[in-house]
């Protein structure tokens, strides 16, 4: 089974609520996949207006933001079928 990891920063997640439901919906959407979610404490990257303004995650490594909850939607969906396809390839 394939699996994906994503990490949620704590401190965004703080400011932004959406975030888990927004993971828990790409779980479902994706139910053959083992999702690895982290929830870790992220050093600051320098980044205070994405952080304080944006969710965001981490997939497989991968910077993925979004300003609305569809947008973030779409954004994390993308990526997860990205990170699919170049599995596959391998």
């Amino acid at each position: 089974m394939t699996a994906i990891k994503i990490e949620v920063c704590r401190n965004n997640k703080r400011r932004h609520a959406l975030t888990s439901k927004i993971v828990d919906r790409i779980k479902k959407e994706f139910p053959n996949i083992c999702f690895r979610i982290e929830y870790v404490e992220m050093r600051c990257g320098g980044i205070c207006t994405v952080c304080k303004t944006t969710p965001y995650v981490l997939v497989d490594k991968r910077f993925v933001p979004g300003v609305t909850p569809e947008q973030f939607y779409d954004k994390i969906k993308a990526r997860v079928e990205e990170r699919l396809a170049e599995l596959s390839a391998v």
